[in-house]
């Protein structure tokens, strides 16, 4: 009584050549800045909210400036 089996002489996995993705070293560097900032998301957040901070006192004293001076 012999069994018979069922698998494939010949997997298509093991037939298959894999063939090597060459990928250009500005699309490399892209993915790497896009993921750096993802992580790090204060590295933009940062100067951001220092800009705004900068621009609301700017704003602020320019109010305060058109009521001390006269003529303006």
């Amino acid at each position: 009584m012999n069994t018979q089996s069922n698998t494939i002489p010949e997997s298509p996995l093991e037939s298959q050549v894999v063939a090597s993705t060459v990928i250009p070293v500005s699309r490399r560097i892209y993915w790497s800045l896009q993921r750096e900032l993802w992580e790090n998301r204060s590295i933009y957040l940062a100067p951001l909210t220092a800009a705004a901070v900068f621009l609301f006192g700017f704003l602020v004293s320019m109010i305060n400036l058109r009521r001390r001076i006269p003529g303006a």
